[in-house]
């Protein structure tokens, strides 16, 4: 027996080291692609019903709203967003019930809000991973209620969208281990982790028997990633791994020994208070850890205007929080660190390669709040020289040769020293002050080109997701040039000439 063990540990480690380049990206609308996700549980806060009554309490009502389902697609869809996972059937939303509880079906009107919904996720570029179910310890116990529920709600499910590609996966539950019982799961009573794994499996054989194609995972949470080597050899398409910590960090993909691509599909903050910063921080560090060869990462959560709750994209008048701009702008891109695929690159729907905003020359860098330039103090030519901003004076410290490494990133290197702009350290703090540095390719010496509109731009650093900024909005000739959190504010658009 030890010696069949050690062979089938020795195939698995080979399957996972001989994983071909792109197998760590999934298919987003039929192309390997980079997720950025987000979470919109549920829509504007109604929990259980609102694709559909929920029959334990159908005197709510349902609460869909056509024009706010459009208005929270179309705002994801500005942010980048090119996923969103949605729970669809939680507290048996939208199906009726026997007598004994189990479901014989759906209602018309959770399919009319369905279709809607799937219909405006398309129209805006965005794919829905649906989570089946929350919480429902009763699926692994009672094997008439699943297979109830799998005959009379999941495989028509599947069927009325079998090959959508608006539809991206299948999640058959919300953070399974929080209904198994023991430390490795809720930390108290509940079924067994052989439950669970015998859930999962069923859950992927109805789907691949109605839609062979369709991707299927089942997410856990309460464990980040310790938890993961329970979800092997379950037939899953993808594993999926919820995170909650204000540093942002994640292992490299290749040393969770897994056999297939690895999605966060929960992310967010620890500390219990609204914060912006946390937020931001959190994401940015967790966007730039995901390139050691994950999937994707997804934010939790879009919610709504008037959401007071911590994790909240939007502010209270629904305008964006900085995280979401952090999200925009991020640009992916595999590292070789950990054993990654090395060398692939995507935006995730930023613009493609063969379209550079600004071709290859030298410019100078002109601020829109302040019209001086960026410049390399004294025309030094040493490394380390902080920039700051100066009148335009058309001395070569100020002129930058722009060369594009492809979508829309590009390195500016001083036409005096031969030095690029460099983020010391290749730090993620914001304020950190930008100095001239010899270039070494780097990403904490690439910039992501975006355009602002009336030919300004900003420019975010790949390593950090921040943009070059005047420190503190200074119109003064000598004030330093930094990183910081993307606002769209002036002292962060910056015209070439």
């Amino acid at each position: 027996m030890k010696s069949i063990k050690l062979l089938a540990t020795l195939i698995g480690t080979l399957l996972v080291a001989f994983v071909p380049a792109h197998a760590q990206l999934l298919k987003v609308g039929g192309t390997a692609t980079y997720i950025k996700g987000a979470n919109l549980p549920w829509l504007d806060g109604h929990y259980s019903y609102y694709l559909g009554l929920d029959p334990h309490n159908p005197t709510w009502g349902c609460a869909f709203n056509y024009a706010s389902m459009e208005q929270h697609m179309s705002d994801m869809h500005n942010m980048g967003i090119n996923v969103v996972r949605l729970w669809i059937n939680q507290a048996d939303q939208g199906c009726t019930l026997d007598g004994n509880g189990n479901a014989t079906g759906v209602t018309s009107l959770y399919w009319t809000n369905l279709d809607n919904t799937v219909y405006l996720a398309g129209k805006y570029g965005i794919h829905l991973y649906l989570t089946l179910n929350n919480g429902r310890a009763d699926f692994l116990t009672d094997g008439t209620r699943l297979n109830a529920y799998i005959n009379n709600v999941l495989k028509p499910t599947i069927n009325r969208y079998k090959g959508d590609s608006r539809i991206f996966a299948i999640d058959a539950m919300n953070e399974i281990d929080g209904v198994v019982g023991g430390p490795d799961g809720n930390y108290g009573s509940g079924p067994s982790w052989s439950q669970a794994q015998a859930y999962m499996r069923a859950i992927v054989a109805a789907v691949h028997s109605v839609d062979p194609g369709r991707l299927v995972s089942c997410s856990t949470g309460w464990h980040s990633w310790n938890n993961i080597g329970y979800f092997r050899g379950q037939g899953l398409d993808f594993y999926d791994f919820h995170l909650y910590n204000d540093n942002g960090y994640i292992p490299p993909a290749s040393s969770l020994g897994l056999d297939k691509p690895v999605y966060v599909g929960e992310t967010g903050q620890s500390t219990n208070s609204w914060n912006d910063s946390i937020q931001n921080t959190e994401m940015a560090n967790i966007l730039a850890n995901s390139r050691n060869g994950y999937a994707g990462v997804g934010i939790w959560a879009y919610q709504y205007a008037g959401c007071t709750d911590k994790f909240t994209m939007v502010n209270a008048n629904g305008s964006w929080r900085p995280v979401c701009n952090t999200i925009k702008n991020f640009v992916y891109s595999s590292t070789s660190t950990g054993g990654g695929t090395g060398g692939t690159t995507s935006t995730g729907g930023g613009t493609s390669s063969g379209g550079n905003l600004i071709g290859n020359g030298t410019y100078t860098i002109v601020s829109k709040n302040s019209g001086m330039a960026i410049d390399v103090n004294n025309g030094s030519t040493a490394d380390g020289t902080q920039l700051q901003q100066w009148w335009v004076n058309g001395g070569n410290n100020q002129k930058w040769r722009l060369t594009n490494l492809g979508n829309n990133v590009v390195t500016l290197v001083n036409a005096n020293s031969g030095k690029a702009i460099d983020v010391p350290a290749g730090s993620q703090n914001p304020s950190t002050v930008l100095v001239q540095w010899t270039p070494n390719g780097g990403k904490n010496q690439q910039w992501k080109v975006v355009s602002a509109g009336s030919g300004y731009y900003e420019l975010i650093n790949v390593n950090s997701n921040q943009a070059i900024d005047v420190a503190g909005a200074s119109t003064t000739a000598g004030a330093l040039i930094n990183q910081y959190y993307t606002s769209g504010n002036a002292n962060q658009l910056w015209k070439f000439q």
